[in-house]
C-alpha cells in the first residue's frame, strides 16, 4: 500500500467526507485498580496496581508516528517495513515529505491504549522484636520498593497513560 486505501461506508460510491465515521474510544470503558497488603512473621508486601481498558489513541499527530518526514525527526521503527518499491507486501504506508493521502485520519494510527501497571511493589522485612529490645530500639524495618517498573500493554507508544508526553514514565528503586 503506498498510500493509506479509504473504504465507503455511505453506499454513493464516491469517497469523500460524508464517509467519515468514528470509531475507537478516546475515553476508557474500564478503569481499575487493586491494593494488596500481606505479611508474613516479619515478612510484610504491598503492591498498587492500576490500569484502563477499552480506550484508543489517535497517534497521527506524534511527530514520531507520522507517515511525514519532517526536518530529520526520528521516526517509528514500524516504517521501517513501510511500502517501497521492493517491499510491496506490507500495510504501512510509504514515507513522504508533504502532504499526502496518508495524512489524512484513519484508523492505521488509532492505537489500543488499554494498560495495567504496576505502580508500586514493595517488600519488606521487620527485625524481631526480641533482637531490638536488647539494643532499646523499637522498630526496624528493611525494604526494597520498585515504582512503574512493570506496565503491561500493546500500546507501541512511549507511555500508554500519558500517550501524549513524548518522554517515558519515571521508574526508581529504593531500598
Amino acid at each position: 500500500v503506498s498510500q493509506s486505501r479509504y473504504k465507503g461506508t455511505n453506499g454513493d460510491k464516491k469517497i469523500n467526507d460524508d464517509d467519515r465515521v468514528c470509531t475507537g474510544n478516546s475515553v476508557p470503558k474500564i478503569n481499575y485498580g487493586l491494593g494488596l497488603t500481606m505479611s508474613y512473621k516479619q515478612f510484610d508486601f504491598y503492591a498498587l496496581l492500576q490500569g484502563v481498558g477499552k480506550i484508543n489513541y489517535y497517534m497521527n499527530n506524534e511527530v514520531y508516528w507520522s507517515s511525514n518526514i519532517k526536518n530529520g525527526v526520528s521516526i517509528s521503527k514500524k516504517f521501517l517495513n513501510r511500502w517501497t518499491p521492493t517491499n510491496t507486501v506490507t500495510n504501512i504506508p510509504r514515507l513522504t515529505t508533504g502532504y499526502s493521502a496518508n495524512t489524512v485520519n484513519n484508523d492505521f494510527y488509532l492505537q489500543n491504549a488499554s494498560f495495567l501497571r504496576i505502580k508500586n511493589i514493595q517488600l519488606g522485612y521487620s527485625l524481631p522484636k526480641t533482637l531490638l529490645d536488647k539494643i532499646q530500639i523499637d522498630k526496624v524495618r528493611v525494604y526494597v520498593s520498585a515504582e512503574n517498573y512493570f506496565t503491561f500493554t500493546k500500546f507501541e507508544g512511549i507511555d500508554p497513560e500519558a500517550p501524549g508526553v513524548a518522554y517515558p514514565p519515571l521508574k526508581q528503586m529504593i531500598s
